[in-house]
């Protein structure tokens, strides 16, 4: 694990709600919270508490998501980065945003 560096390892389990290009374009092990990829995931997609306890046993070092998706499954995570788009913002959302996955 490279928690503190400003690079994420080449060998970290990301977890994230929108795939999208990091899916296609980053090579990295991904755990996929909507189920396209993981579809594990798909009887407990909006349950909290189960996709953390999901991520906890699957070691995931970080979770990619939307901060305004989820109510509690980024609480207490340190951000390791976050967007500066406007878009997303002027359009009443929130900036795309990295937590460090921390298994509580």
């Amino acid at each position: 694990m490279c928690f503190g560096s400003k690079f994420v390892c080449p060998d970290a389990l990301i977890a994230a709600h929108d795939i999208g290009a990091l899916g296609y374009y980053g090579n990295r092990r991904i755990l996929d919270l909507a189920g396209l990829i993981s579809p594990e995931v798909v009887p407990f997609i909006r349950d909290e508490i189960q996709l953390s306890d999901y991520l906890d046993q699957q070691g995931a070092d970080y979770l990619v998501v939307f901060p305004d998706w989820y109510a509690t499954l980024p609480s207490g995570k340190p951000v390791v980065y976050q967007t500066g788009g406007a878009v997303s913002t002027q359009l009443g959302g929130m900036n795309m945003t990295v937590y460090q996955w921390i298994v509580e």
